[in-house]
Formats: structure tokens, C-alpha cells, sequence
């Protein structure tokens, strides 16, 4: 299942960033990127964020907890940012379970300051 969590992050273009049994940690964007082109125009990929995935068997299966957050440090998120962000959560999301197929159990979590 870890492998499949890899995959997914490689297909997002994100870059995994720590590692350890049952759980990964990946980042994406740019916050240079986002300022110089400003929340309007930064497409989702280029915003900043980090996200990690744990695994967790169980009785019923393979538990995932997923969490997804901006991790600008260069801004306050204002409303145009915070809904871009949610937007691009949520798809991500759902993308993730599309990929991991069915898992028994889960928690998700999408953030945003």
C-alpha cells in the first residue's frame, strides 16, 4: 500500500520528502513562485503544501489517515487563497481514495490557516 501512496504522490508531481514504516511525507510549490505571480494566477501545483499519509493495519484492512496543509510562510491566506486551497484539498482528497482503492476505515484532513 506504501507503494501506492508513492505513486500517487509521483503522479501529483509532488516529492516525498521523509519516510517511515506506514507513513510518507511529501511537499509541493513554490512560495516564490505563488508571490510572483500572485494567488490569482498561480495555478494549484505552484501553491505550497505539504502532505503526509499514514497506513495503519487492522483487523478490517489498511486504515488511512490522510492530511494535506498549505505551507506558505510568506503571506497571511487570505479568502481567494483559502478557497483555492480548498478546492485543490478536496480534489486531492479524492483523488487519493480513487487511488488507493477501497481501505476499511479513515480519517482525511485537509487545512488551512
Amino acid at each position: 500500500m506504501q507503494s501506492k501512496v508513492h505513486e500517487f504522490f509521483k503522479n501529483r508531481k509532488m516529492r516525498v520528502v521523509g519516510e517511515q514504516a506506514g507513513e510518507v511525507h511529501a511537499r509541493q510549490g513554490s512560495p516564490w513562485l505563488a508571490r510572483l505571480f500572485g494567488v490569482r494566477w498561480s495555478r494549484p501545483g505552484w501553491l505550497p503544501k505539504r502532505a503526509f499519509v499514514k497506513l495503519k493495519r487492522g483487523e478490517k484492512g489498511v486504515t488511512v489517515r490522510a492530511e494535506i496543509e498549505d505551507s506558505s510562510t510568506l503571506q497571511e491566506v487570505g479568502p481567494v487563497l483559502r478557497d483555492k486551497y480548498q478546492a485543490y484539498f478536496e480534489r486531492w482528497m479524492e483523488d487519493l481514495k480513487a487511488h488507493l482503492g477501497s481501505v476499511d476505515g479513515g480519517e482525511e484532513r485537509d487545512a488551512t490557516r
